[in-house]
This record gives C-alpha cells, sequence and structure tokens, in this order.
C-alpha cells in the first residue's frame, strides 16, 4: 500500500486490480477503512476472528451491541476454500458476505461476475438501510450469505430460528422496508 493512500483507496485500488468492483457502504465507514492486515481492510481495528470465519462475526451481532463497521477482505485456506469478504453492520442490518474468489480451480471471469452480481443485489439493502431512523428500530437484520454455507438470515427479536428458503436478499430488502 502507498503511504499517501487512505485505507480506503488501498482497498478501492486492491478490488479495481482484481476487476471487482467496489461495493456500496456507507460514507462514514468508507473513511474509516484502514488496512489491518494483508487483503483485510476494516473499519474496526480488532475483528472477533479471520474474515474467513463467519460465525464468530455473526454470534457477536447476536449476542450483543454492536457499533457500525465494515470490512473488506481477502481470506481463506487450503487449495480452493478463498474469498472476498464483505460484511457490514449498519444500523438495523448486518450482513456476512463471502463469495468464492481465487485457488486453484477459480475461473476468473465467472468468480468476478459472480462477486459484482451479489454486490449489485446488497446495494438497494444497503441504501435502505440507510434511509431507516434507527431511533426507531428495536431489532436488527441478519444476513448471512457465502459460496461455501449457503445463504440464511433471521431478524433479531423476530425470529428465532435461522430462515434458508427463498431470497435472504428480498427478506432482507423487505424486512427494512418495514421499518422505514
Amino acid at each position: 500500500m502507498d503511504s499517501e493512500d487512505s485505507g480506503l483507496e488501498a482497498a478501492q485500488r486492491w478490488l479495481a486490480e482484481e476487476g471487482i468492483p467496489f461495493p456500496c457502504m456507507p460514507i462514514e465507514l468508507q473513511n474509516a477503512l484502514k488496512p489491518i492486515s494483508e487483503g483485510v481492510f476494516s473499519s474496526r481495528s480488532i475483528l472477533p476472528a479471520t474474515p474467513y470465519f463467519t460465525d464468530p462475526f455473526i454470534e457477536e451481532v447476536e449476542t450483543q451491541s454492536v457499533d457500525d463497521y465494515a470490512v473488506l477482505a481477502f481470506d481463506g485456506h487450503g487449495m480452493n476454500s478463498y474469498a472476498i469478504h464483505y460484511y457490514l453492520v449498519y444500523g438495523p442490518l448486518a450482513f456476512f458476505l463471502q463469495v468464492s474468489w481465487g485457488g486453484a480451480y477459480m475461473d476468473r471471469e465467472k468468480a468476478q461476475a459472480a462477486i459484482s452480481s451479489v454486490f449489485a443485489k446488497i446495494e438497494p439493502i444497503i441504501q435502505t438501510a440507510m434511509k431507516v431512523d434507527e431511533s426507531k428500530v428495536s431489532s436488527r437484520f441478519i444476513l448471512s450469505a457465502s459460496s461455501f454455507y449457503g445463504c440464511r438470515w433471521r431478524q433479531l427479536g423476530v425470529d428465532e430460528d435461522w430462515c434458508e428458503e427463498g431470497s435472504g436478499f428480498n427478506a432482507a430488502l423487505e424486512a427494512l422496508e418495514k421499518m422505514l
């Protein structure tokens, strides 16, 4: 990373070099991004785990009050279990995206298209979350979407169990629109 770059500029350049668009993100979290290790940019300085392991991030949101943050990262292990991670906890929304990227068998163009598609799907959800009056929200909607583990979602205080049928992206948008 060039010493003149902000964390945001470094993250944008890193994704651009990979042919991946920078995702929609609230401006205050964009400006707070900092490199915290190689291939990991975050608006918070300490993470509960490496980004590859989503469960500690989800459990944190389920069990305690967590300030807004964003994480953009490339993380994984082995020959083929690598992914681009985008985690966003913002107001009434917490999502944890893990999309395959890298590894011995990656088709670069297909992977770029998949990541671009997921980032496009999450954009209206983020934009809706940014419009919600947080003072009127009593729960957070959690969405976890992974190339490795599938998609699941729930609204804290509303859904006791995780939902796995249908579209988590549509469910997130519908839940947030009800909060407007």
